[in-house]
């Protein structure tokens, strides 16, 4: 954090034919609530280094200061796993995790989904006002070039890209409230 009250948060964030790693400038909220605030549509970020999808190490430019369309963001990779949004659900239901593949332009994905009693598909995707879902411990691989894959913690995924989005039959429950 620095002396105006920003919050930054690393993180490598992909598009349709690009990977951008860099900061992403906050301003102390969780990236997801700020990726599903819908009073912005740029996200601010810093040290931001741009690669193609297909050759992820070659770097094809870098800037100090960028902005990005968060509409653009196809998914974000985080280290933390702990990255999601601060919406609380209250009851005593049991959460479950969900085995789940998904397939985004150009990249499938590979996690764990957790959620609060029984798993409504339809309304998960459909009905729900967040335009990112966290799925937890990543592998995302383009669908081109299966021999890459990234990874880490949390993986938000824009709802609007999702194009296939397969769950386990069997949820493994994490313990109740």
């Amino acid at each position: 954090m620095d002396i105006y009250g920003r919050g930054f948060i690393a993180a490598d964030f992909f598009t349709y034919t690009y990977r951008i790693s860099a900061r992403a400038d906050t301003r102390k909220r969780s990236l997801a609530n700020h990726l599903n605030d819908r009073l912005t549509s740029y996200l601010e970020l810093h040290e931001t280094f741009v690669s193609r999808l297909h050759k992820p190490s070659e770097i094809v430019a870098s800037y100090n200061l960028a902005s990005l369309r968060k509409d653009s963001i196809t998914f974000v990779i985080l280290a933390a796993e702990k990255e999601t949004s601060e919406r609380h659900a209250y009851g005593y239901f049991a959460k479950q995790l969900y085995d789940v593949f998904l397939t985004v332009p150009s990249f499938e994905i590979r996690g764990k989904l957790q959620v609060t009693g029984k798993l409504d598909l339809h309304a998960f995707l459909v009905k729900g006002t967040e335009n990112f879902i966290s799925i937890s411990n990543p592998v995302a691989s383009p669908s081109l070039f299966p021999d890459i894959s990234f990874t880490g913690g949390t993986v938000l995924v824009n709802k609007s890209r999702i194009e296939l989005f397969c769950i386990s039959e069997t949820p493994s429950p994490l313990g109740k409230k």
